[in-house]
This record gives structure tokens, sequence and C-alpha cells, in this order.
């Protein structure tokens, strides 16, 4: 699992998805994992458009190294200071051919992602098809106190009101993988067996959030007074 849930194993593992892709990015700095999950996906033979947009193409991300990509015949570059020379004709403009079934994942400031996102539902695509990465989140971790038990490590915990699952896991002496610790990367995603969790991130969509299947340990908490965690 990277630590991008945008751009997670889950994606290639799981059949049911074989629709084209659309990744829009609008970011100063790619994540690590882009240019391996994009060359896989190349690879397979499956479908996608890497959409960048950046204010010139001299501040593209990776500089010129963009133009040895495999799969540079499926980017599209939309540069806001010279509209006229990218291939790109701007992404409402691109919207209007997209599939209803296509999934769609958006990475970058949130003002960029909500318009890009408003963009794809009004061209028919489900909200549910829409997977978006934030850079960094405001998520308030606090909130009413809870018990917390570890199923495989067999503790009961308590979790205060100022405090985090993630924080009194780990006093208690369990490792849980972390990575951002705001709610936005989901490394710390951890299976729910009982209880409803209380989520705070911004990784899970609506529907996996509906599920209560997994928790992000870092800034959710629970709206159950006992919750149960597989670790």
């Amino acid at each position: 699992m990277t630590q991008c849930p945008v751009f997670s194993e889950d994606l290639y593992s799981d059949p049911a998805i074989r629709e084209p892709l659309r990744y829009y990015k609008r970011m100063r700095e790619f994540q690590p994992s882009l240019d391996t999950t994009i060359s896989a996906t190349a690879e397979e033979g499956r479908e996608f458009e890497l959409h960048v947009c950046v204010r010139t193409i001299e501040r593209m991300p990776f500089g010129e190294e963009y133009k040895d990509w495999p799969f540079l015949d499926r980017l599209i570059i939309h540069e806001d200071d010279n509209p006229s020379e990218s291939r790109g004709a701007g992404i409402e403009n691109r919207m209007v051919d997209v599939a209803t079934n296509t999934d769609v994942y958006i990475c970058g400031p949130a003002g960029f992602m909500k318009w890009v996102s408003q963009q794809v539902q009004e061209a028919g695509v489900a909200k549910t098809n829409i997977h978006t990465e934030y850079f960094g989140a405001e998520i308030d971790p606090n909130g009413e106190p809870f018990t917390l038990i570890a199923n495989k490590s067999d503790l009961t915990l308590q979790v205060p009101v100022d405090r985090s699952p993630l924080e009194v896991l780990r006093e208690a002496g369990i490792a849980i993988e972390t990575s951002c610790e705001q709610g936005v990367c989901g490394s710390c995603l951890t299976g729910v067996l009982e209880g409803i969790p209380d989520h705070r991130d911004m990784v899970q969509t609506e529907n996996e959030k509906l599920s209560n299947n997994r928790i992000a340990l870092c800034c959710s908490r629970s709206m159950s007074e006992i919750l149960v965690i597989d670790v």
C-alpha cells in the first residue's frame, strides 16, 4: 500500500475497476508514487489520461523529465498563462466526452479540487466515482471520550476528549503505520470490528465512510461508546 490512497494498490486489485481513468493534478510536486503508479497503469494497457494544470510550462513538476515518460501521449497539460499553446482545451471543455462511469482522481489545493469535482459531476459522473487527495487538512480530532478495544492486542483503552485514538494506541505500545497524521494520506486506516466511527478523514469516499469498515486513527473518533478495532 502506498502512502497516497488515491494511488493505492487497491485500485489494481479490484477487478471491478476497468473503466478509463482520468487523473487531475494541480501541484508543485508530485507524490513519490505518481511515476510508478501511472507507469504500472500504462503497462497494464488500461485507458487513462493524466491532466496537469500549471501556471506556466516552466513550472511543470519534474521539469523536463516528464518528456521521457512512457505515457507521454496520455499527458495533457493545461497552462494557465498560455492557454492557446496548451494541448488541453480547458478542463471544463474536456468534460464533454467523459463517460459517466469514469473514475476520476483529483489532487491539489482544496479550491481547485472542488472546482474540478463540480465540473466532473456536471458532466454526469457519479460522486462515488470521484476520489480526492488533499495536501493537508484542518481537522479537529477532539470530541467525546470513548472506549477503544484493540482486539488483536487484547487491550481496552480510554480515549479522552483531547487525544486521538492513534496517540492512545502509541502510548500503549501498539505500532500503527502513519504518514501525514492529518487525515489525508490513509496510512493509518484500520479495520473496525464493532461500533460506529465518527469519520473525520479526507481520504475515504462517502460510501466507504457509510460502510464503517475502517477508521483513520489519527483524526477520527467514535459515535458509539465502545469501538473495537482490528489491531
